[in-house]
């Protein structure tokens, strides 16, 4: 069960994430109309993205046992553990492949879900906070 991790914190999170979802990738194709093409860019995904430094910051300010506790999060969000399994999750999240949390979350398209019904299994809930 959480012990270092906000669960609001974890709210937090999940918004930022659904807002960078909502970004496309850029079109590289012609084909438009020419006074929509900056309209479109709004959208667009660059590396340098300011909801992504944001999540990267909010993340990398963690301290090792909350992000160990966010990355547990989302395996138990995804099935991978039950949420009786929390030491084993917890005993994974320490193993993940990726250089950083932040890397390793957002390389899952569905990581913003994976927290949420990480959260749910434990009875918070983000429903003031986040929109499905």
């Amino acid at each position: 069960m959480l012990t270092a991790l906000n669960p609001q914190k974890v709210c937090f999170l999940i918004v930022k994430i659904r807002a960078f979802d909502v970004q496309a990738e850029p079109d590289l194709g012609g084909g438009s109309n020419a006074s929509d093409d900056d309209f479109s860019s709004v959208y667009e995904t660059h590396e340098e993205s300011s909801v992504v430094n944001e999540v990267e910051g909010i993340i990398e300010a963690m301290n090792v046992d909350e992000q160990r506790e966010l990355i547990a999060l989302s395996l138990v969000g995804r099935g991978e553990y039950a949420k009786e399994d929390w030491v084993s999750a917890l005993k994974a999240a320490g193993s993940h492949p990726e250089p950083t949390t932040t890397a390793y979350l957002l390389s899952d398209p569905l990581v913003s879900d994976a927290l949420q019904d990480g959260l749910s299994a434990y009875g918070f809930s983000c429903d003031e906070e986040v929109e499905s």
